[in-house]
C-alpha cells in the first residue's frame, strides 16, 4: 500500500495516520466508497511519529485535508489535540476520527466493533476476555460493559489494566493470566502483531467453542489467529469486519453520507 511521510502529503481531503501505516487498508475500502457515492476526494496513508502529531495536524490543516483516522499509536493524541469530544470521547480518552475544521473527535472504534457482534452471532450472554489495555482495548472495554457483557481484561503490565477498569468505572474482572478455558469470545486489542511480540493465551481442551477475535488485520493470518487455530479454535476472527464499520462510520461523519458496509467490505476481499 502507497504510503507518505507527513512532511510530503500530498493534494488530498481524508487520510489515515499511523506509525506504522504501511499495513492500512483504510485508503483501498475508503477509496472504493468515494467512488461509488459519486465523489472525487482522495483518501491516502500518511505516517506521523508519535511526537510530532501536532505538528503533522497543522500541516494537513493548512494543506486542505478534511478528516483524518488515527492508529497506533496516536490515538490518545489526537483526543488531546481535539477541542470538541462527546463524553463517550471524554470517558475513553481515545479517538480515532477527527474533522480538521473545527477540531472535532469522535471514535468509531466502540460502536463499529459492537455493529459485528450480531453478524458474528455473539450475545450479550457471552462471556468475552479482552487482551490489552490500549486505546482500541479503552473503547471496546466501554462499549461491552456499556451493553451489559460479563468482562474479563487481561494486560500484561496489570497496573495498566486496573487503571483502565477504573478509569472507566465499568465492571470487569482483571485477570492474572490469559487463560480462554470458560470463556466464549478472545478479543486481541493488543499492537502484538504490529511490534512482533508474542502472546502467551492458552486455549483449553474447549478451544474448538471459543472465537478468536482479533482486532488487527493482515492479508495472511495474523500471529494470533494462527496460534488460536493451531489450539482447536474453530471461529477465527480478523479486524476487517471492524474495520469496514468503523470506518462507514467515520465516512459518514465526515461527509453525511449513509454507510457503505458493503462496498466497503467488497473492496477488501478483491
Amino acid at each position: 500500500m502507497t504510503w507518505y511521510e507527513w512532511q510530503e502529503a500530498p493534494k488530498a481531503e481524508f487520510a489515515v495516520l499511523g506509525d506504522p501505516v504501511s499495513h492500512s487498508w483504510s485508503p483501498l475500502m475508503h477509496s472504493a466508497a468515494l467512488k461509488s457515492l459519486g465523489r472525487t476526494e482522495r483518501y491516502v496513508a500518511i505516517r506521523v511519529p508519535l511526537g510530532e502529531f501536532t505538528s503533522a495536524m497543522e500541516f494537513l490543516g493548512e494543506r486542505g485535508y478534511v478528516g483524518v483516522n488515527c492508529t497506533v499509536p496516536l490515538k490518545e493524541a489526537a483526543f488531546q489535540w481535539c477541542r470538541e469530544t462527546t463524553s463517550a470521547e471524554d470517558r475513553i480518552r481515545s479517538v480515532n476520527t477527527v474533522r480538521l475544521s473545527d477540531r472535532t473527535g469522535i471514535s468509531t472504534d466502540g460502536p463499529g466493533f459492537m455493529d459485528t457482534l450480531p453478524v458474528l452471532g455473539v450475545t450479550p450472554e457471552s462471556k468475552i476476555l479482552l487482551l490489552g489495555a490500549g486505546g482500541s482495548a479503552r473503547a471496546v472495554a466501554s462499549s461491552l460493559a456499556q451493553a451489559g457483557y460479563s468482562l474479563s481484561i487481561f494486560n500484561r503490565t496489570s497496573s495498566r489494566a486496573e487503571e483502565l477498569v477504573n478509569s472507566l468505572e465499568i465492571a470487569a474482572e482483571i485477570t492474572e493470566f490469559a487463560d480462554a478455558e470458560g470463556f466464549d469470545v478472545v478479543i486481541n486489542a493488543t499492537s502484538s502483531n504490529l511490534s512482533g511480540s508474542n502472546l502467551d493465551v492458552r486455549f483449553g481442551p474447549n478451544s474448538a467453542n471459543v472465537m478468536a477475535y482479533d482486532l488487527m488485520y493482515s492479508r495472511e493470518q495474523t500471529p494470533f489467529l494462527r496460534m488460536a487455530e493451531l489450539s482447536g479454535c474453530k471461529k477465527c476472527i480478523d479486524g476487517r469486519l471492524m474495520l469496514v464499520h468503523q470506518g462507514s462510520r467515520a465516512l459518514s461523519f465526515w461527509t453525511g453520507e449513509p454507510p457503505t458496509h458493503e462496498i466497503m467490505l467488497r473492496a477488501l476481499e478483491s
